[in-house]
């Protein structure tokens, strides 16, 4: 009788509080939001601006801008760029904006939209219409952050079982931003202490976007039209760790100018051989600018009387 009531109070206690094992729900799979290999991407509204307007004509400029990338943008510029003797832009030419990015609440990235007032010029001439372009920059900072499991072999001379073993891994995927890494080849260098090795890795980067990478601190003087020099472009900055310590890189800037933008990381202070054979997580953070263009064609015609 005893172990009747005792059964008896499970089920309801159960019931009541939600023990896991006297449940049978689906488990929830958190998305990945460090995968892709976009930031912010552009979309003109529909028919702002027409394809086809007349001269001497206000209309709007409408786009959507979409984070699709994994890290949140903070006063960014959106600038809109026409042929001045075309058309007459009646809003201010660039405005700040924020953007979140992917997160377990936003999985997809936060969204946004903006207008700009304007008005088309008199055509000058004969021409009975004319083709102009519009153009919509965004320049913003940004990081890609991602993690691969590398494995670590402190004898790799030694023939026992082991849990991995250390190869070069290629990754298509991108981390959640347009500048990625591609590929991470592991290497041991040896120590001048005998009883350690060194945990190197060479890190290839691309950019997989469809913009232009900038050096971070000097994105917005290129959006407001300054020159810079073209030192400035295609400049980004890498930190690295392994599990929970700083790499040495033979460089924290990168030039993606160079034909194999790759870069040399290293754990300097090295591991004891004692270590083995093991899995850890490999770290690497991008920060960088970037610019992304979008250009919309539309054609101005001449009034009717």
């Amino acid at each position: 009788m005893k172990k009747t009531i005792i059964i008896l109070a499970l089920i309801i206690l159960a019931g009541c509080t939600g023990i896991p094992f006297l449940q049978n729900k689906e488990t929830t799979i958190l998305p990945d939001i460090h995968t892709g290999t976009r930031g912010i991407t552009i979309d003109y509204l529909e028919q702002m601006p027409p394809y086809e307007i007349y001269e001497n004509q206000l209309f709007e400029i409408g786009i959507e801008l979409h984070n699709q990338g994994a890290s949140d943008i903070q006063n960014a510029i959106y600038n809109t760029a026409v042929n001045n003797q075309l058309i007459t832009l009646q809003d201010e030419q660039t405005k700040r904006f924020n953007l979140k990015g992917k997160s377990m609440y936003e999985p997809l990235g936060a969204k946004k939209r903006i207008t700009t007032q304007a008005k088309t010029n008199k055509l000058e001439g004969q021409l009975s219409r004319q083709a102009t372009t519009i153009i919509t920059n965004v320049c913003y900072e940004y990081a890609t952050k991602g993690t691969v499991i590398t494995c670590i072999d402190t004898e790799p001379l030694k023939k026992q079982t082991k849990v991995c073993k250390p190869v070069t891994q290629s990754i298509s995927q991108g981390q959640g931003g347009p500048l990625s890494v591609v590929s991470v080849e592991p290497k041991i260098i040896p120590h001048e202490d005998s009883t350690k090795i060194i945990p190197a890795y060479v890190i290839e980067i691309q950019n997989l976007g469809t913009g232009q990478v900038i050096d971070k601190d000097m994105v917005y003087l290129a959006c407001s039209g300054k020159t810079i020099g073209k030192e400035n472009y295609d400049i980004a900055t890498i930190n690295a760790m392994l599990s929970d310590q700083l790499l040495d890189c033979s460089t924290h800037k990168i030039n993606l100018k160079q034909k194999e933008n790759k870069i040399l990381c290293k754990l300097s202070q090295g591991l004891s051989k004692t270590k083995g054979n093991y899995q850890a997580p490999l770290t690497i953070e991008l920060n960088y600018g970037y610019i992304q263009t979008q250009p919309k064609t539309i054609t101005i015609q001449k009034q009717e009387y």
